[in-house]
């Protein structure tokens, strides 16, 4: 029963803080659009993504390591051993993406934001 509670308290504190973002994020771009000083550049924004591919490329590098504890002390391989050094595999690929391809995620963000 504490567990259901737990869980409902953090869904409506996540849920919150989504309404809140999005609140902040809906006044920052219509400021943004009228305002062309507060913009960012297309290079300044590859740069955003690439510090961004970095920052996933080194916690996963670093959370690596301590994914793999199970192999000497495990006989068997069961999915929860294997889910969390896939989930930093594919953090390490995000990362990788992002850092060498931002050009692919620029265009994407601006489609998405209709700016075509």
């Amino acid at each position: 029963m504490a567990y259901i509670g737990i869980m409902g308290s953090f869904l409506v504190v996540g849920l919150v803080i989504a309404f809140l973002i999005d609140k902040a994020s809906e006044s920052v771009l219509a400021r943004a659009k009228t305002d062309s000083a507060l913009t960012l550049s297309d290079e300044s924004q590859m740069v955003l993504f690439q510090l961004a591919g970095l920052y996933f490329i080194v916690t996963a590098l670093a959370s690596l390591p301590g994914s793999l504890f199970f192999i000497p002390m495990s006989v068997e391989i069961i999915a929860t051993n294997m889910l969390w050094p896939a989930g930093s595999l594919f953090q390490l690929v995000v990362g990788f993406w992002l850092v060498a391809n931002s050009v692919f995620w620029l265009d994407l963000f601006n489609r998405l934001r209709g700016h075509t």
